[in-house]
């Protein structure tokens, strides 16, 4: 996860397994990494990651193999989409996920850094 600085791309978070949707709720950057199947809020100033809620329903399930899927657009022709964990800050404080493992919607309401 990099962000854009004076000299260019910074970046702000790395080691992340397959991150997904992006919001950003009170200062902080939250992602779902479905390779972990956890949503982390990251502070963009030191690249610091915690872990908001594990074992979400996202990605692929553990020694499930992605199908080969044919390009979105190959030939000029529409492919199949691939599913995407998507995620966006509700204006009462709370992140609404996307699961695409299963295909329901989860409200999570982040610690805020509150432990």
């Amino acid at each position: 996860m990099s962000r854009l600085g004076e000299d260019g791309a910074v970046v702000v978070a790395e080691g992340l397994g397959a991150p997904e949707g992006l919001a950003v709720l009170d200062g902080e950057l939250c992602t779902v990494d479905t390779a972990g199947r956890r949503l982390l809020a990251v502070s963009p100033m030191t690249g610091e990651p915690r872990v908001e809620a594990e074992e979400l329903p996202v990605g692929l399930p553990p020694g499930v193999r992605p199908p080969v899927r044919p390009a979105l657009f190959a030939g000029g022709l529409p492919g199949s989409a691939r599913r995407f964990a998507g995620l966006t800050a509700a204006p009462d404080g709370t992140l609404l996920l996307s699961a695409d493992g299963e295909g329901t919607v989860l409200r999570l309401t982040p610690s805020r850094g509150n432990d």
